[in-house]
């Protein structure tokens, strides 16, 4: 064979090699995109008190100080109950003037002062007497109890971790039906976990102040995830 046909040969071979490399590479990845779920409901270890004081008289100096004596007796009153001073927290302080309408014309009539405390307590077992005794040492208001998690990441991992385990089931099935197998992981898109927030229970203080004790159970706390999950298939 000449010089020539031997160059012709090698550069024919050449390009068919080329060619087959380029449609290797361009073969499409198969693929099959699933959305996996996971949810948890635990029940809730810690509640939140929101306790209200409200004062009211002749003198916005006089309701305001009133309105401090009482709050210092209801936060010793909460401490005695075994609460940290570091769980209890201001929420919310008002003072303002009392108007009466008489023939449109506004007359004052003296002045309020309320203020709110908002305090954590762990176990929820110790709700009932932290707001027993809030009350005894004259809070005028529950405004509302409310019930959460002192470790909320932790059971996010675990909700993530179903919601993970969730996908990788789906595509394992679609994948069978379809005689394939999945190989890889091309893309994982994380969803938020939502907490599902606990409905607030709402107390009168003039009711709780008859009775003997104040029963609060624990709520359950319910979270739910979501992820996207790109498998490849073969």
């Amino acid at each position: 064979m000449n010089c020539k046909k031997w160059g012709v040969l090698c550069a024919s071979a050449a390009l068919a090699l080329s060619c087959m490399t380029v449609s290797a590479a361009d073969m499409p990845v198969r693929s099959i995109t699933v959305q996996g779920s996971g949810s948890l409901s635990v029940i809730s270890d810690q509640a939140s008190v929101n306790i209200g004081i409200e004062t009211q008289s002749d003198t916005a100096q006089k309701a305001a100080s009133d309105n401090a004596s009482v709050m210092n007796a209801v936060k010793n009153a909460v401490i005695a109950q075994g609460i940290d001073d570091s769980q209890i927290h201001t929420s919310n302080y008002g003072l303002w003037p009392v108007y009466q309408y008489d023939k449109g014309k506004a007359i004052l009539t003296g002045y309020k002062a309320d203020n709110t405390l908002n305090v954590t307590v762990s176990p929820v077992s110790k709700t009932g007497s932290v707001m027993d005794a809030a009350v005894r040492a004259g809070a005028n208001k529950i405004n509302s109890v409310s019930f959460s998690l002192k470790n909320q990441d932790k059971y996010k991992d675990d909700v993530l971790r179903k919601a993970v385990l969730d996908a990788r089931s789906k595509a394992d099935v679609i994948a069978s039906a379809l005689n394939k197998q999945v190989v890889n992981v091309i893309s994982v898109t994380e969803g938020n976990v939502q907490i599902m927030p606990v409905g607030q229970i709402r107390l009168m203080a003039s009711d709780m102040a008859v009775k003997e004790s104040t029963p609060i159970e624990p709520q359950n706390v319910d979270m739910d995830s979501q992820i996207t999950v790109v498998f490849e298939i073969r």
